[in-house]
């Protein structure tokens, strides 16, 4: 999981540092020179941002709303469907399928009774007869 974290926040700070260059070089400012806005941010960045926070929440609330603790391939699910909406409902169960679960039978103890059961109880290892 550690590789995919550090990828996505190398892209994500790809994708930030394209759209403002400029900002990786402060100068002291200018008073002769207005200053301005970089201007509102683009709709794809709001796409980016919302999806990042609905991956990070998402599997707080199903944590919350199921009252235990989620699988693993259940908040993968989770993930893919803020990244790719619609498309990751359909893809998530190709992707993470459900663990299979089976119920262990337990085995019954038999309890022997009898003479020999008994006998065997109240023998003692620890005097020799001569």
């Amino acid at each position: 999981m550690r590789p995919v974290a550090t990828v996505a926040i190398v892209l994500i700070a790809t994708v930030m540092g394209t759209q403002f260059p400029a900002w990786g070089q402060v100068v002291a400012p200018n008073p002769n020179v207005p200053i301005t806005s970089r201007g509102p941010l683009t709709p794809l960045g709001w796409y980016g941002f919302g999806s990042i926070a609905c991956a990070a929440v998402s599997p707080m609330i199903g944590t919350i709303v199921l009252g235990r603790e989620m699988t693993l391939s259940k908040v993968n699910r989770m993930a893919l469907s803020c990244f790719l909406g619609p498309v990751g409902w359909l893809l998530g169960p190709l992707l993470f399928p459900d663990p299979v679960v089976t119920a262990l039978r337990r085995r019954r103890k038999i309890r022997r009774r009898g003479v020999r059961g008994r006998r065997a109880a109240a023998i003692s290892t620890s005097r020799r007869a001569a």
